[in-house]
């Protein structure tokens, strides 16, 4: 059963463990990272790491040609100072440390456009697959910079 974590994203546990988390944000074209999606996705890790049945956590999009297009500039735009910014900063960075450092293996669906902050989720994660070929060098909405070559296939 898919639990809506926040608006645009929805998981679920399968029964192998696999916790699928899948991005699809309404009414839109393309999927972003906002600061509900950030925290939610740091309650989800708080929630899986009490649960012996997890085996592995895998991100994948909805959207056709579409897997995450980096922060939402209307967020960022709306921090009011740089402390602001910095504390958002930290906290997305906080975030996606914690994927890094999960005691499962994360997996990344790319199935299309991925930049900024999905690139950044990709990169720690520990399995990608993907359907084309990118080069990168970027920086992202929470405060790093990133180079990745991607390579798939059809």
């Amino acid at each position: 059963m898919q639990q809506a974590a926040a608006p645009g994203m929805v998981h679920e546990i399968g029964p192998e463990g696999i916790v699928r988390v899948t991005f699809d944000r309404p009414g839109s074209k393309v999927n972003l990272l906002t600061p509900e999606i950030l925290e939610a996705l740091d309650r989800l890790l708080d929630d899986l790491a009490r649960r012996e049945e997890v085996r592995g956590l895998l991100f994948e999009s909805a959207k056709p040609g579409m897997f995450l297009a980096g922060m939402d500039v209307e967020a960022l735009a709306a921090l009011e100072d740089a402390y602001e910014a910095g504390e958002a900063s930290r906290r997305g960075q906080t975030v996606f440390r914690r994927l890094e450092e999960a005691p499962w293996p994360t997996a990344c669906a790319i199935a299309g456009t991925c930049l900024g902050g999905g690139t950044e989720l990709h990169g720690r994660a520990v399995i990608v697959a993907s359907r084309q070929c990118y080069r990168l060098d970027l920086a992202d909405g929470v405060g790093d910079r990133w180079q990745f070559e991607a390579h798939g296939g059809d």
